[in-house]
């Protein structure tokens, strides 16, 4: 079997670089938890997790079980993750986060509609015998039930996952507010009050639940897009040291201020100036630019451009991490 067009070439030690899609991010502290787990992993050099797309990129150096060790650590967090090399089971092709979603936000609407007229009438004193209103506040909690006990399971579940390696994200925050509002209620239907909060749960659910099948229409979109940019740069490059002679060696190792050397039909893997030849390059996929550009020393060249013909010689200005790659990939 050839190699994987989505991982890098691999060096001698086993040095790649491997893409993942991670389903279920709905904020950038659920981006930031995924990608300090991943940073935590043995054999990982760098992780940087792309919250607007579900996407990861990471150069590490895998050995044996380390695959699925770096996939269980990700859905110890409560998210779906695959590589993207592997394609996808039968199960993760089936499973539809947005169906998930949108069957939980149905029983959310129903029950929290049936829910909010007892709250209501409770509010605005529609009732005023004490018997009735405590009657109408325990109607209010039984209809609350399904929409605390199914809908917003999802968010308890990353919530517990995020606070267990002390990464609180808004599933956490979710998670506690729904709590205490079911906490304080409880103790109030105790004490033979009618004085409740289960409306405060029901919107807390309801609302996060719009908002991330919203989120998610949008960010599939995104996903293939970054999981492309990211890929439009090669692995390798060929770095030209004072005497001229090449030699290949891994982006990852490349500084700022070598110099490295581009033939027809490469991409560019850094940003850098050009200090020998000149070359008509693409830039289509970075600017938009529908026409080939001429560059000659001491044009400036990007990371994911292409060299049409020509041979060019660049100072490395931007190495990995700071190029304007993954700018882009971080927006």
């Amino acid at each position: 079997m050839g190699p994987d067009p989505h991982e890098g070439p691999a060096s001698d030690g086993g040095e790649r670089r491997d893409f993942l899609t991670i389903d279920g991010m709905f904020c950038a502290a659920c981006a930031a938890s995924v990608e300090a787990v991943l940073n935590r992993q043995p054999g990982v050099d760098a992780a940087s997790v792309n919250f607007a797309a579900d996407a990861a990129v990471i150069d590490w150096s895998p050995a044996g079980e380390d695959r699925t060790r770096l996939l269980d650590a990700v859905r110890g967090l409560g998210y779906r993750a695959r590589f993207v090399s592997d394609g996808g089971t039968t199960e993760e092709k089936t499973t539809d986060p947005a169906r998930d979603l949108g069957l939980r936000l149905i029983v959310a609407v129903f029950f929290g509609m049936w829910s909010m007229l007892p709250s209501v009438a409770l509010y605005i004193e529609l009732v005023t015998d004490p018997a009735a209103r405590l009657g109408l506040a325990i109607a209010a909690g039984i209809l609350a039930s399904p929409v605390i006990l199914y809908s917003g399971l999802p968010f308890y579940r990353m919530g517990l996952a995020t606070l267990r390696h002390r990464i609180a994200g808004v599933d956490a925050l979710i998670l506690l507010g729904v709590a205490g509002a079911v906490v304080l209620s409880a103790i109030a239907l105790a004490r033979g009050s009618p004085d409740v909060f289960f409306e405060v749960a029901i919107a807390l659910v309801t609302l996060q639940l719009i908002a991330r099948l919203l989120d998610l229409r949008v960010r599939r979109r995104a996903r293939d897009a970054v999981v492309s940019l990211f890929d439009l740069a090669p692995a390798r490059v060929r770095v030209v040291d004072a005497a001229g002679s090449e030699r290949d060696v891994l982006l990852k190792e490349v500084q700022v201020g070598e110099r490295i050397r581009i033939r027809p039909g490469e991409r560019i893997a850094v940003d850098g100036d050009i200090v020998a030849g000149e070359a008509q390059v693409d830039r289509s996929l970075m600017s938009g630019e529908s026409r080939p550009v001429l560059v000659a020393a001491p044009a400036s060249v990007h990371a994911g451009e292409r060299v049409l013909d020509g041979v060019l010689t660049l100072a490395v200005t931007a190495a990995v991490g700071k190029r304007r790659i993954d700018e882009l990939g971080r927006q």
